[in-house]
């Protein structure tokens, strides 16, 4: 009896000493707490009638609006923390559908690529709980993402919506990119704009809004409206079908889809560059929306079309997961 007694503290000895070190999180802080969780740099971009989920029936009755949101949060709670980044979202706007939800690591270089997390949607609060990988360090900053797509518009000889951003978490510097399609007339807001320009060939039209100290208890507020005839989008679901059998997302809403078109908002509009700056960023433009010199020889233009013809195509494989992120990169790069 003595025997096994001993053989079995021995075991158990060994058992505690094959335990992995470093990786307990006692002492962790568990349980969001938005004052000492600040958002220091906040990015978003609104995209009206520019894409919709593949199993949505166009012509869109309902122009549809894609949300793409990027942040930089800090932990600020003295110790590490192992538990969820809680972002409100307006689960109650029409149509609303979860595309993606990522994080990131910071980069120097033009290469930010996302990764899909875990998450929970709390309908009752209205949030998204993220996941992070892995604990965050005392002090140490958190990149995350979130992108949707909803239906808000109010339709009459215009088009109108109100874009309400809300957080539970301080932000401290906010950049908002409002992105309006080409054919769009008599756009107006409701805040004024720190920039305006036409990008590249496809003429969309982007204002940048720039924004400090958001809070909760002062949510922003943005109307938008604008006159367009149409209910169009730039692409349609069955351009470059041709190259049948790759997986395909049946929805925004899937996990499978989580993220796709996060990745290729970054890529397309540019804001690759956002987290490898110090101080306050500005977002950059690549892609589809790199700006072009104003004057372009003839000879080029035929050029320049045809890469647009590319990258479309390219974004739309990108999008139904025919190709991945790094042969998208690589392709891209390929056209500049």
């Amino acid at each position: 009896m003595k025997q096994i007694r001993k053989k079995l503290l021995a075991l158990s000895l060994l058992f505690l000493m094959a335990l992995p070190l470093g990786t307990s999180t006692v002492g962790a802080e568990t349980s969001f707490d938005a004052d000492k969780m600040p958002i220091s740099d906040a990015f978003i971009q609104i995209l009206p009638e520019f894409d919709a989920p593949r199993d949505w029936t166009r012509p869109m009755a309902d122009p549809p609006v894609i949300i793409f949101y990027r942040g930089t949060i800090t932990n600020k709670t003295g110790n590490e923390y192992d538990g969820p980044i809680e972002i409100p979202i307006p689960l109650d706007a029409k149509n609303f559908t979860l595309i993606g939800v990522g994080e990131y690591e910071k980069s120097t270089d033009s290469n930010d690529s996302s990764e899909r997390i875990d998450f929970t949607v709390d309908e009752e609060q209205k949030l998204v709980s993220l996941m992070p990988k892995k604990a965050i360090g005392k002090d140490e900053e958190y990149y995350f993402t979130v992108s949707y797509v909803m239906t808000p518009m109010e339709v009459t000889d215009k088009k109108a919506f109100n874009f309400g951003f809300e957080t539970k978490a301080d932000v401290e510097n906010l950049t908002l990119n409002l992105i309006l399609p080409a054919s769009a007339k008599n756009a107006e807001m409701s805040e004024k704009f720190s920039k305006q320009e036409v990008l590249d060939s496809s003429g969309e039209q982007l204002y940048e809004f720039t924004f400090e100290k958001i809070t909760a208890d002062k949510p922003l507020d943005l109307n938008i409206s604008y006159v367009k005839s149409d209910n169009n989008l730039p692409i349609s679901p069955d351009e470059d079908s041709n190259d049948g059998g790759g997986s395909q997302s049946n929805s925004g809403a899937s996990p499978v889809a989580a993220a796709l078109i996060i990745a290729a908002a970054i890529i397309i509009f540019g804001v690759l560059v956002f987290f490898g700056l110090q101080g306050r960023q500005q977002p950059v433009t690549h892609g589809r929306h790199h700006a072009r010199k104003a004057e372009q020889k003839k000879s080029t233009k035929s050029k320049s079309d045809s890469q647009d013809d590319q990258r479309r195509r390219l974004r739309k494989k990108f999008l139904a997961g025919e190709i991945d992120e790094e042969e998208y990169n690589r392709a891209i790069n390929k056209l500049k």
